[in-house]
């Protein structure tokens, strides 16, 4: 099982790679989450958010 600083790190590389016009939206939606919640659910939704489907929000311009 993964430990939550390793979900904290893949978020930030996923952001960095996948989403880097908007990774600092991602970032703070990440830690909003994370705030409310154990890291692998903030992660989920993170990851449903903006890289599996991303809607307009969840778009680089």
């Amino acid at each position: 099982m993964k430990k939550d600083a390793d979900w904290d790190e893949e978020v930030r590389f996923l952001a960095r790679q996948w989403q880097p016009a908007v990774e600092v939206q991602v970032l703070e939606f990440y830690a909003q989450r994370r705030r409310r919640t154990r890291a692998k659910l903030a992660f989920v939704d993170t990851y449903e958010r903006y890289f599996l489907n991303p809607g307009p929000e969840g778009l680089a311009p």
